[in-house]
């Protein structure tokens, strides 16, 4: 199928997966603010560029360098969460096809299947750009903030309505709240060159990056 919107409906309790899109001229299928939640395969699933029915899902397909690939959905890139926290901050990377324009939305979940993450809750939405390389930032405030625990995954559309999978879980840890940095005091003398050295310290979780 092609030109299709698919928004707003809750997609549960499918054998497979909760939305398969198939055949490489099925494509402008925007997919955005559903929630998914107890289907045994991924939540949208841009399957076989050949099959035409339920049988041609492939699971998640990795995003490539560019966003070159033809298929369903243009095998629309999904975005990559680098941070995220009960305050609602998520910051994260899109690479995709040079300068364009992507509704990035956030979705929430209180699991992550191997087969692919749930969508259980709405979380908001942004747009970025990509430069003449293909490669757009986020790092936004959500209106409505995960929960510690929660795991959060985003899709992309382009303008067009090519929307992508889902993108990897991202775990929301309470303990990322809990960094903190502190600096020793230094002294120098005025007289001639003399440098003083400063010690930072980090206390908290070390799986994230920090930049002073």
């Amino acid at each position: 199928a092609t030109d299709n919107q698919i928004n707003g409906n809750t997609i549960s309790g499918n054998n497979l997966r909760g939305i398969l899109i198939v055949g490489s001229g099925n494509i402008r299928n925007r997919v955005q603010s559903n929630t998914f939640t107890g289907n045994a395969g991924p939540a949208i699933d841009l399957g076989s560029t050949t099959a035409t029915d339920f049988n041609g899902g492939n699971g998640i397909t990795p995003n490539d360098v560019g966003d070159g690939d033809a298929g369903p959905n243009t095998y629309q890139n999904f975005p990559v969460i680098t941070q995220a926290s009960p305050s609602g901050t998520v910051q994260g990377t899109l690479n995709s096809l040079p300068n364009g324009t992507y509704a990035i939305d956030f979705y929430a979940s209180g699991t992550c299947n191997v087969t692919g993450p749930d969508a259980q809750r709405v979380l908001g939405s942004t747009f970025v750009a990509t430069d003449a390389s293909g490669n757009a930032t986020f790092n936004l405030t959500l209106p409505s903030p995960p929960a510690a625990g929660e795991f959060v995954t985003a899709t992309a559309t382009d303008l067009s309505g090519n929307t992508s999978e889902l993108s990897s879980c991202f775990v929301i840890s309470s303990a990322q709240q809990l960094i903190t940095i502190t600096a020793s005091d230094s002294t120098a003398s005025e007289q001639g060159p003399s440098p003083g050295a400063f010690t930072f310290a980090r206390a908290g979780p070390t799986d994230t990056p920090l930049v002073v």
